[in-house]
């Protein structure tokens, strides 16, 4: 657990150091491309089921990528083009974020903001998409793994399909004509469903 915990504060501190850059870097260094790929292969018999590592890359997304950081002063578009570079974090890291709870809270966070939205980059959509189809993705895992990852994806298909159809409705006479960006919101997530839906994975 200790060797975890280091291993940990190393990779925060080299995600710190990156996302705090003035520079805007939409990529990933080879570094930390390597520490995410360590960290991820590390033995989990003494770990938490990736809370310690939840709570730390909630607090790194906030720190950087925050309401409250956007409207501090700080250059925004500078956040916007390091933002997919984060995205990017969380879908290295998911193995080690188990449970739907985990990634509910990067669904709230992350995915639903950008796709089921106006106003991202294309790199940011481009990295959510991946992102959420990794999280459908079942397949490969063994046992209980992969059948608590089958739930876990027809819960985020249900969520999908929901935004889809209340972009979509047609509105009632008395409704209020419907929001300009529905269209655009509309294609962004049918995007992801038809993507998904080629690739027939077995949900039960």
């Amino acid at each position: 657990m200790l060797i975890l915990l280091r291993s940990l504060k190393d990779l925060i501190k080299a995600l710190n150091t990156t996302f705090a850059s003035s520079v805007p870097d939409p990529e990933l260094s080879k570094d930390i491309l390597n520490k995410l790929e360590a960290f991820k292969k590390h033995d989990d018999a003494d770990e938490d089921d990736g809370g310690q590592l939840q709570k730390e890359l909630i607090d790194t997304h906030k720190k950087y990528f925050g309401k409250v950081r956007r409207l501090s002063g700080q250059d925004p578009l500078a956040d916007d083009e390091k933002l997919a570079a984060f995205i990017k974090v969380i879908q290295i890291l998911r193995p080690k974020l188990k449970g739907q709870a985990k990634l509910q809270d990067w669904y709230k966070l992350i995915i639903q903001p950008i796709l089921d939205g106006v106003g991202s980059t294309r790199a940011e959509a481009k990295a959510a998409k991946e992102l959420l189809l990794d999280i459908l993705d079942h397949d490969g895992g063994e046992g209980d793994d992969e059948s608590e990852r089958a739930k876990t994806a027809v819960h985020f298909i249900n969520r999908l399909i929901e935004a889809y159809m209340r972009r979509t409705r047609i509105p009632d006479a008395d409704d209020e004509e419907l929001d300009g960006e529905d269209d655009v919101v509309a294609q962004q997530l049918e995007d992801v469903l038809v993507t998904y839906g080629e690739k027939k994975p077995k949900v039960s």
